[in-house]
């Protein structure tokens, strides 16, 4: 990605190369931006080997079994337990 400010210096280089014309900023910026995004170095494409190597060392680390900690009181089930209408607050009015 390159930056706007960079772009805009290349332009106005572009712009004085021409003998500062009007009505050609749209062209000078288009091309000042092409120039400068074919000057960047591409990253290099991504392998699949690579990929299935990372995917196979995520898997691996799943499947690893991890310690567990020890339960020192066990869970309780609770049920909750239905009021009765004359026991219900009163609605706010």
């Amino acid at each position: 990605m390159v930056s706007e400010e960079a772009v805009r210096r290349r332009s106005y280089e572009i712009w004085l190369q021409e003998g500062c014309p009007d009505g050609k900023a749209v062209e000078h910026w288009l091309r000042a931006k092409v120039e400068l995004e074919a000057a960047q170095p591409t990253r290099p494409k991504f392998r699949a080997f690579e990929y299935y190597m990372k995917l196979y060392r995520f898997e691996e680390w799943q499947r690893a079994v991890q310690p567990k900690p020890r339960i020192s009181v066990p869970p309780q089930v609770r049920m909750a337990t239905r009021v009765s209408r004359e026991k219900r607050p009163a609605a706010a009015a």
